[in-house]
């Protein structure tokens, strides 16, 4: 699994070296996109598991049997870091597969790096939701 992780975070790399892409988002989407991420992590930290399941996509949601309470029990038993992070910055935008990523650099409470990847997927009215998250922790330094 951890070997998943970081080929996801290896071709998110990768492919999100595309500018070409970059420019064709505009500001607007862009800040939406990033207070979509911004109001997830909030939600998550706080234990709030409807607000939560309200910004992630439909067919994110059937992943979860349309139950906001496995998210939450999800992300707090596998991924601590993105639950209770000590430390976090938003990072760029970028593109994998054709959708946009919105990257987040944690830090969690055991003083481990990571990088959390939010795939948006834009709903008909227009909003954005998150369609996938990825995750990786960073390898030790000297690893």
């Amino acid at each position: 699994m951890r070997f998943v992780r970081l080929v996801v975070l290896v071709v998110g790399l990768v492919l999100g070296a595309m500018p070409s892409w970059a420019a064709a988002l505009s500001a607007a989407d862009r800040a939406a996109i990033g207070d979509v991420v911004a109001r997830e992590l909030a939600a998550l930290r706080r234990d709030d598991d409807k607000a939560a399941f309200a910004l992630i996509d439909k067919d994110m949601r059937g992943f979860f049997a349309n139950d906001p309470v496995a998210l939450l029990a999800l992300v707090r038993g596998s991924y601590p870091a993105l639950h209770r992070p000590r430390a976090m910055r938003i990072a760029e935008i970028t593109e994998v597969a054709g959708k946009p990523v919105q990257r987040v650099e944690l830090v969690g409470e055991d003083s481990r790096w990571a990088t959390a990847m939010f795939w948006m997927a834009r709903q008909r009215d227009g909003t954005w939701r998150i369609a996938a998250i990825g995750f990786a922790y960073m390898p030790p330094d000297g690893a």
